[in-house]
């Protein structure tokens, strides 16, 4: 038992260097294609000597061979600067697509903890309209936790969505009393009205995150 403990304990840095070093195989490929890509940025220091180009690779090739030669001074370190350049470019645009990346991340797990919190007041407000009333201190009792249960959803929509989302989160245009079940007097039937809307709302809301 304590051997293969210490083989998995030995197997871990060795896995982790092996993800490691996938990893720079991968962005080492990425470098190297992006830089390859970008070529007009370093092929013209090719060209700035055709002669010694031909003289240094093509010249021995042939059965007759000439004396012309012309060297150039610029050769290196224009081409050094090409290569330099079209690094950076590389790596500015590999940036740019890692920040996308995750800040497309951030906001999906950003939003879908807005969905959760949503949905668990939509529940809740489920519940106030479905608790009966017994009396007068009920429906107190029972009218004050639903003010608590809007203001709640109302601050964190306006805190976590937009000014709009609260707009339809209140927005209680056409709203009638209905006929409930369980209503106890027409003042509870009217906030069983407003609570009713208050749930479409954020229902609504809910399926647009």
């Amino acid at each position: 038992m304590a051997l293969a403990r210490g083989i998995a304990l030995r197997a871990i840095p060795s896995a982790r260097r092996r993800g490691m070093l996938r990893a720079l195989r991968l962005s080492g490929g990425s470098l190297l294609v992006g830089i390859l890509q970008r070529f007009r940025w370093w092929a013209p220091a090719i060209l700035l000597d055709p002669l010694d180009l031909y003289w240094r690779h093509i010249n021995g090739l042939l059965p007759i061979s000439t004396g012309m030669r012309l060297p150039s001074e610029y050769f290196g370190p224009v081409l050094i600067a090409g290569l330099l350049w079209a690094a950076f470019l590389t790596y500015h645009e590999l940036d740019q697509q890692h920040r996308r990346l995750r800040a497309q991340l951030e906001d999906r797990q950003r939003r879908g903890a807005v969905r959760d919190t949503l949905g668990r007041m939509l529940a809740a407000g489920d519940t106030l309209f479905a608790r009966g009333i017994a009396g007068d201190d009920d429906l107190a009792r029972w009218t004050e936790d639903v003010q608590l249960w809007e203001g709640d959803a109302l601050a964190y929509i306006r805190a976590n969505l937009s000014e709009a989302d609260a707009t339809i989160f209140c927005n209680m245009a056409g709203l009638r009393p209905g006929a409930w079940d369980h209503t106890y007097d027409q003042a509870h039937d009217r906030r069983l009205a407003r609570l009713d809307r208050l749930r479409q709302n954020l229902f609504a809301i809910l399926h647009g995150v």
